[in-house]
């Protein structure tokens, strides 16, 4: 069927190609800017930074109230300061994918034992945090997953 100098076909064609552009318009103005990307990175370094401090309350406050870990990393942290002072450094870190509510960030970091009675390693992990934004916009650590240690020592 011609509609003027169209077919309906290429007519339809036409308007699927403009939604799709229509579309990608609206994905584009809903990227995740740079200023989302250096959020991020920051609750990674104040995470270390609570860490260092042994601040429980600070460091608890970089991770997700969602996050499936956040009871065990609570008490995983409070042994760790209770038995241990421990120097943290950030070595590297990498953003591997990005989306509008979740992060994935490969760090690199070094733990080192400064004084503790207790045993313990100094090491280079390699974990990928996942970081997920609040309700209120805020980017938090959901959860992480180790793929190296290196002992150091």
């Amino acid at each position: 069927m011609k509609i003027g100098r169209f077919c309906f076909p290429r007519l339809l064609s036409l308007a699927l190609v403009l939604l799709l552009l229509t579309a990608a318009c609206d994905l584009a103005g809903s990227q995740v800017t740079e200023e989302d990307k250096e959020r991020a990175i920051n609750v990674i370094k104040w995470n270390l930074y609570y860490a260092q401090a042994e601040d429980l309350a600070g460091y608890m406050r970089t991770f997700h109230d969602d996050s499936p870990g956040r009871a065990k990393t609570l008490s995983a942290m409070q042994l760790a300061f209770n038995e241990f002072n421990l120097s943290y450094s950030l070595v590297d870190y990498q953003i591997l994918s990005i989306t509008q509510d979740t992060i994935d960030i490969r760090v690199i970091q070094d733990t080192r034992k400064i004084s503790g009675d207790l045993p313990f390693n100094d090491n280079r992990l390699t974990a990928v945090h996942t970081l997920k934004k609040t309700a209120d916009g805020k980017w938090k650590i959901y959860s992480f997953d180790f793929e190296d240690v290196q002992f150091l020592n």
